[in-house]
């Protein structure tokens, strides 16, 4: 994948928070490691309830966003609901 791209703003085209969850099979250690070295990821948090993570991405483009989530799912991923980030406010 190249490197992560930004627009002359020193902003990312696309940024989304990404919920998933894991299928029982994969243990935590090594997706979690896996996520560490992904350029496009900017903070992950472990979660209760209906998802195992939260993962906020920064993609240069919608085509990058979407090959991100691909991977995710050959990875351990059963499941993602996907947010796009609008604006933030704080």
């Amino acid at each position: 994948m190249p490197p992560h791209r930004v627009k002359a703003d020193g902003l990312a085209a696309v940024e989304a928070f990404v919920r998933v969850r894991m299928t029982d099979q994969v243990p935590p250690e090594p997706f979690e490691s896996w996520l560490r070295d992904r350029p496009v990821v900017r903070g992950v948090w472990s979660l209760s309830g209906d998802c195992d993570y939260e993962i906020r991405v920064a993609a240069a483009s919608l085509d990058e966003l979407t090959a991100e989530l691909r991977a995710l799912r050959h990875h351990g991923v059963e499941q993602t609901n996907t947010c796009l980030l609008l604006r933030e406010i704080l």
